[in-house]
């Protein structure tokens, strides 16, 4: 729930950014340009939509897998507690930290990946809006305002 309220807002970012970008304050009709610029807007929201959505499931995958490694060592303590059983609470350790350092060791080019695809599109999302509130065709300002 909180990566798809995550995702919409950024999404609805970007959208708003795009129909900031395509506003032309003089012209009270379109041309076949702004048309073709109104249909690049379009497909550019949909790549994004569809590339934020690949990634935002990606750390929600994560997420979870990481989530549920975590209550598998919690059930590993509370089994070793309640049964004090320390030898072979000795052997599942071994298989248990066996499990930990392979799914460790794959997941980490994973969560590099994600990381980096994260912060490429926040930084193109934060230089798009930057671009377009310093264009001097377009008075922001008084749309903001």
């Amino acid at each position: 729930c909180h990566f798809t309220f995550l995702w919409a807002f950024v999404l609805l970012e970007f959208i708003v950014q795009q129909v900031l970008l395509e506003i032309t304050p003089d012209e009270g009709h379109f041309t076949h340009g702004s048309w073709l610029c109104i249909l690049q807007a379009i497909a550019s929201c949909s790549l994004f939509a569809i590339s934020s959505a690949v990634v935002m499931n990606g750390a929600y995958v994560q997420f979870n897998l990481l989530l549920d490694l975590g209550k598998t060592l919690d059930c590993w303590c509370a089994d070793i507690v309640e049964n004090q059983d320390f030898i072979s609470g000795i052997q599942s350790w071994n298989s248990l930290q066996a499990l930990l350092k392979c799914v460790g060791r794959e997941i980490t080019p994973c969560f590099i990946s994600l990381n980096l695809l994260g912060y490429v599109g926040f930084f193109v999302a934060i230089t798009g809006s930057f671009t377009l509130l310093l264009d001097d065709g377009l008075e922001v300002w008084m749309v903001l305002l």
